[in-house]
């Protein structure tokens, strides 16, 4: 497992549609650092959606 860092912002493409395998770029800020994401939802159960994150 990575080190922990603490997120300071973030930013998306737009919305993740509740809906598996749908997914969304997002941008993530911690501190001067940033990095491109991909959120993608997994698993959607009683209004909760899981999701994976991977770096892009």
């Amino acid at each position: 497992m990575g080190a922990v860092v603490t997120v300071t912002a973030t930013t998306c493409d737009g919305d993740l549609a509740p809906t598996t395998g749908q997914a969304v770029g997002r941008r993530v800020t911690s501190g001067q650092d940033s990095i491109d994401v991909r959120a993608t939802a997994t698993e959607i159960q009683g209004g909760l959606v899981d999701f994976d994150v991977e770096q892009v």
